[in-house]
């Protein structure tokens, strides 16, 4: 497993879009901090997102998953180019070559998907948690876990969206048209 996720990583290292769109990712989900130091004033009016209650106890953590889910598209382009890339540049086939099984491949795919899902929900843990801490005024721990499964759900959420990339991008093995199809696909979803 962790030969497979090196190998993944000297794939997606040098790679000028899964920077691009890591640091994009992460810059983004890290704002929502920011978003409680926003202060609109107009006139008598005085608005202070922080202290609106979003950020409170048990409403943080689905506040934080709701907006962090809306960002989850950046990290399936990251995938979505990692996987096309492959067959692009024929790497499979030398992977194939080199020793490297299909089943270990989709493998690498597969723990490469989780890996990000499992770094984006911690971060949003952390961001929700250190947010409802400095907000909250009722910090009891019933309270704190009371909606705490909003995490696990969000993590679901992104392995289960990522699965559907990933096969999508398996099976057109083009990004445009991978992400023209879930874009015809949510727009239908939405629709029905």
């Amino acid at each position: 497993m962790k030969r497979l996720i090196q190998l993944e990583m000297l794939k997606l290292v040098p790679n000028r879009t899964f920077r691009i769109f890591t640091i994009l990712y992460f810059a983004i989900v890290l704002g929502l901090t920011l978003l409680s130091y926003i202060n609109i004033e107009l006139g008598p009016f005085k608005f202070n997102f922080g202290n609106e209650g979003a950020f409170n106890f048990p409403l943080t953590w689905q506040f934080n998953t709701y907006v962090a889910s809306y960002l989850k598209l950046f990290l399936a382009i990251i995938l979505v180019t990692n996987i096309v890339n492959e067959f692009d540049f024929r790497t499979i086939k030398q992977n194939l070559i080199d020793g490297l099984s299909k089943k270990e491949f989709m493998y690498s795919k597969i723990l490469t998907m989780v890996l990000l899902s499992l770094i984006s929900t911690v971060l949003v843990f952390i961001i929700a948690l250190l947010l409802g801490f400095k907000y909250a005024e009722n910090q009891s721990l019933n309270l704190i876990l009371s909606e705490l499964y909003y995490i696990p759900v969000y993590f679901l959420s992104l392995v289960s969206f990522f699965s559907l990339m990933m096969f999508i991008a398996v099976v057109i093995r083009k990004s445009a048209f991978a992400f023209g199809i879930l874009f015809i696909w949510a727009t239908v979803e939405s629709i029905i």
